[in-house]
């Protein structure tokens, strides 16, 4: 059995006091401080939390990942999750965030947080990401705004390992004075000139003073298709093709890559935000296997511990919400089946999941689901956060 035993973190209260936390190692989220807060853009702000020699393992990261975050003051507490910006070679852990309209977190953190409060932080999660080991010629990113955090991890992390693979960023944003690590891009730019280039889209403005390569208007599939037919650049010369911004964005350029003969397996897409799109739905099956019992027993195995409710299966929209109503509290991020914070794997009974493709083919035959998509379908069901 595996030994508890407490660590010490040091941060600071909401009177600036130095005080010491005790938690339990092998806990699913630590408190890490704030190191640093450094202004990115006037919408933008980069945080650098001060990782624990006895925590850097715990939060080891693949470029791409995010971290599901967490965050109480007096009044509110807030869970959100951010991409990591920096690269493991940077021996930093960093994320983005901008600030959004009627966006509660977003505006709070870019207005009011400071250095040496302490924010909540789960291990390193996440599907948007390139297979490890493994060597690519050409690699093309898309990217939409604060859809850039992920990308230039994964930007810096490849310029950063070898001198041979072939990087090129399509990056959108409304406005010059929006575009997010400006500065940095244009130094990875002039460092990696014959490696790397970034074309810059803006959408809502005629004017741009410090961009290499800028064009005005939307990177949409007319434009893409020009890029293709006219500038004769061959999309299917790049051996992946990742995608991270708005979903209409993403929808648009998964539909033309697949229209110019790019595989699925060579596509890598992340929705910033929950997806809403019918391009996402899959057809639920009219097999009687499908009708919900009236009542289920759900057992969930997570971190050695068993919790289980007796759950009416009307009573709740899934079996995640069926819990977090319960007060116990299981991973969970976006509750809309567009990330896999609350991926387990079913080793009893069956469930139905609505939506499910954030997960492999892979995965799902192997008998993972997403729980905030899970329906019990059978008198019993047991899920397993462990495996």
């Amino acid at each position: 059995m595996q030994k508890n035993f407490c660590i010490s973190l040091f941060s600071t209260d909401f009177f600036g006091k130095l005080v010491e936390i005790k938690i339990l190692k092998y806990s699913s989220m630590y408190p890490l401080k704030i190191q640093s807060i450094q202004r990115n853009t006037p919408q933008s702000v980069n945080i650098t939390f001060e990782v624990p020699e006895e925590l850097k393992e715990f939060y080891q990261f693949v470029p791409g990942q995010y971290l599901p975050i967490t965050y109480k003051n007096e009044i509110n507490q807030w869970k959100r999750s951010y991409s990591v910006c920096s690269s493991p070679h940077e021996g930093k852990l960093t994320i983005g965030i901008k600030e959004i309209e009627n966006g509660q977190f977003s505006t709070y953190a870019n207005r009011f947080l400071k250095e040496g409060e302490t924010i909540w932080i789960e291990k390193p999660q996440g599907r948007f990401v390139l297979p490890e080991n493994k060597t690519f010629k050409k690699v093309v990113l898309f990217a939409g705004g604060s859809g850039i955090t992920p990308c230039l991890s994964i930007i810096k992390d490849i310029l950063s390992k070898n001198d041979q693979t072939q990087l090129v960023l399509f990056y959108s944003n409304r406005e010059e004075s929006q575009i997010m690590f400006a500065s940095e891009l244009l130094e990875l730019e002039n460092q990696f000139g014959d490696r790397f280039v970034v074309y810059h889209y803006i959408t809502h403005s005629q004017e741009a003073k410090n961009l290499k390569n800028v064009s005005f208007g939307f990177l949409d599939k007319n434009e893409l298709l020009h890029l293709q037919n006219i500038q004769k650049l061959d999309f299917r010369e790049f051996d992946k093709c990742l995608i991270c911004g708005p979903e209409p964005m993403v929808v648009d350029y998964i539909e033309f890559l697949q229209s110019v003969g790019i595989g699925k397996e060579d596509i890598v897409f992340e929705l910033f935000t929950a997806s809403t799109s019918s391009f996402f739905e899959e057809k639920a099956s009219e097999s009687p296997i499908f009708q919900k019992t009236d009542s289920s027993l759900v057992k969930v195995l997570i971190d050695g511990q068993i919790h289980q409710l007796n759950l009416r299966n009307d009573a709740y929209p899934n079996i995640l919400e069926a819990f977090l109503e319960n007060d116990i509290e299981l991973p969970h991020s976006c509750k809309k089946g567009s990330c896999v914070s609350c991926m387990c794997k079913v080793t009893k009974g069956e469930v139905k999941m609505e939506r499910s493709f954030a997960l492999s083919q892979e995965e799902k035959d192997e008998g993972y689901v997403l729980l905030c998509q899970s329906t019990a379908i059978s008198e019993e069901v047991e899920v397993n956060f462990d495996l």
